[in-house]
C-alpha cells in the first residue's frame, strides 16, 4: 500500500488527505473538512509532506513531488504511442470509420501487469484520483500541438452511472478532464452526458457483447443540448479497448448537435489481448 511505511495514525491521516487533489471539495472527508477547513487541510498536507515525503505510487520507493505521483523510473516504462503506431492507427480507424468521431489521441499503450495498469487501477479503484489530473495535464500539453484539439470548445467526460459513482466516490474521467482543463483552460461539461442504465463492466465481455452492452446507454438531458450544438467536443476516458463505449457516447453527443467529436484517452489497449 502507498502509506505502508508510516505508523498507523499517520498512515490514516495521509490516506485521507489524498482526497484534496482533483476537483475541489468533492472527495474531502466531511469530518476532516469540518474540523480543519480547507486551508487547515492544505497546511496539514504540507506538513505531512515535509516529514513524510510522498513516494511513487507504483514502486513505493522513489520520492516524488506532490503533482507527479509517479517516479521517472516507473514513468519510463509506460510506452507512448505516436500516430504511426499500428495499434493507434487501428483504433483510430475503428472510431472514425462511421463518421461519428473525428480524431483520436491516446497517451500510452496499455500493457497488462505494467506500471500503467497499476496506475489506472489505483486511480479507478483505490481513491488515488490525483493520478487522473496528472495524466490529464500531460494530455493537455500534448493537445497544444494538435490543431483540432487545440481549437475544441469543451471537454466531456465519459460518465459513470450514478450508482457506480456513489460507490466509487468520483468519476475518474472527470479527474482526467480536470488536468486537461488546468493546462488548456477548456470548460468541463459535467452532467451533459449521462449513463441511462448501470451497465455491467466491459472488462470480461467479448466485442459483440460490449457493443450490445452499451448500445443506447447514454443520453444528453433535455435542455443541455444547447451547450453542445455546433460545438467541437473532446470526449475523455481512461482506456480505449474496442471503442464501444466511446462510440455510444459519441452517438449521443452527435445526436444532440455536436459539430465535431474528438476522443482522448490515457491509454489504448489491444482488443485481442
Amino acid at each position: 500500500m502507498k502509506f505502508a511505511r508510516y505508523p498507523g495514525s499517520i498512515r490514516a491521516r495521509l490516506a485521507s488527505l489524498e482526497g484534496l487533489t482533483g476537483l475541489a471539495g468533492q472527495a474531502v472527508p466531511a469530518s476532516l473538512s469540518e474540523r480543519f477547513g480547507m486551508f487547515g487541510l492544505t497546511v496539514l498536507r504540507g506538513v505531512a509532506d515535509v516529514f513524510y515525503p510522498p513516494l511513487c505510487l507504483i514502486c513505493q520507493h522513489a520520492p516524488v513531488g506532490p503533482r507527479e505521483r509517479i517516479c521517472a523510473g516507473c514513468r519510463s516504462t509506460m510506452r507512448s504511442v505516436d500516430p504511426s503506431h499500428p495499434l493507434r492507427r487501428e483504433a483510430e480507424a475503428k472510431l472514425t470509420s462511421g463518421g461519428t468521431v473525428d480524431g483520436f489521441l491516446p497517451l500510452f499503450l496499455f500493457e497488462k501487469e505494467g506500471a500503467l495498469q497499476q496506475a489506472l487501477h489505483l486511480m479507478k479503484y483505490s481513491g488515488m484520483h490525483s493520478l487522473g489530473a496528472m495524466f490529464g495535464r500531460e494530455m493537455g500539453a500534448r493537445m497544444a500541438s494538435m490543431p483540432g484539439y487545440r481549437a475544441a470548445d469543451c471537454l466531456v467526460p465519459v460518465p459513470l452511472h450514478s450508482a457506480r459513482r456513489r460507490e466509487r466516490g468520483y468519476n475518474q474521467s472527470e479527474r482526467i478532464c480536470s488536468g486537461i482543463g488546468e493546462v488548456t483552460g477548456k470548460p468541463i461539461l459535467t452532467g451533459t452526458l449521462l449513463r441511462r442504465r448501470n451497465t455491467p463492466s466491459q472488462t470480461a465481455l467479448k466485442l459483440h457483447e460490449r457493443e450490445d452492452n452499451v448500445k443506447g446507454a447514454f443520453r444528453v438531458p433535455r435542455g443541455r443540448e444547447k451547450l453542445l450544438r455546433g460545438k467541437s467536443v473532446i470526449l475523455v476516458d481512461d482506456v480505449m479497448t474496442t471503442g464501444s463505449t466511446l462510440l455510444a457516447c459519441a452517438d449521443a453527443l452527435r445526436a444532440a448537435g455536436a459539430r465535431a467529436i474528438l476522443v482522448a484517452t490515457v491509454a489504448v489497449a489491444d482488443r485481442t489481448s
